[in-house]
């Protein structure tokens, strides 16, 4: 499965999902404000702040939004979309995309991709609590890494919470549930900030995906009332 029909299954249709193209690497295609940012940038990251941002424009002209500067945040970096957007940007050794929807159908999103390959057992205790390792332990043979999954599904669950927030978190403050038939995920947050939240109980889901090449996931961030 190629990569733009994997994201394509992540998120419902409300989100716009887009993977940068060889001509995104294009520095001219970047804003004067976007521009700006580049000098400091080491190539590797140059290129792939590049690819980011074009993508994100190619989504938010499917939105019927004209192009426009994707901000960064002055403290974090995180990108700032446009008034009535909320989106999310990745990008993984030369691989990028984004997606966004309109703000007033959904209260965050976040993407996620990640080039195959193991996690690394240096890594696994970080990112896994006990109790999902317990349980990835269960399930078939992943045909990439399943603690790599995992990671992808935090981090774009986190990303889908974070810009709404402003509240870090460590991955084990964040419990995933995943389905590996529906690939369908939920992510709970163990943390006392939910309380920045308000009492409204607020749900994070989504899907994943992979293929030889990448691991994916998309997350939503929902209100129910």
């Amino acid at each position: 499965m190629t990569l733009e029909a994997l994201l394509a299954t992540l998120f419902p249709p409300t989100v716009v999902v887009e993977a940068a193209g060889p001509d995104d690497a294009d520095e001219s295609q970047l804003t004067r404000e976007e521009s700006a940012w580049l000098p400091p940038m080491a190539p590797i990251r140059r290129r792939e702040f590049t690819l980011g941002r074009n993508a994100a424009r190619h989504a938010l002209r499917r939105l019927g939004i004209p192009a426009a500067t994707i901000g960064r945040h002055p403290e974090d970096r995180d990108p700032v979309w446009p008034a009535g957007v909320v989106g999310s940007i990745s990008h993984s050794h030369g691989v990028a995309a984004a997606a966004c929807a309109p703000a007033d159908r959904v209260l965050g999103i976040g993407l996620d991709l990640e080039r195959a390959g193991p996690l690394g057992d240096d890594l696994v205790a970080e990112i896994c609590r006990p109790d999902e390792l317990a349980h990835l332990r269960e399930l078939a043979p992943h045909p990439v890494d399943w603690p790599k999954q995992l990671f992808t599904i935090k981090e774009a669950a986190y990303k889908a919470w974070f810009p709404r927030t402003r509240t870090p978190l460590e991955f084990h403050a964040m419990r995933v549930s995943l389905d590996p038939v529906t690939r369908c995920f939920s992510a709970s947050v163990q943390h006392a900030a939910t309380a920045r939240l308000g009492e409204a109980p607020w749900v994070l889901e989504g899907r994943f995906g992979w293929n030889e090449e990448v691991l994916v996931a998309g997350a939503v961030l929902h209100r129910t009332d």
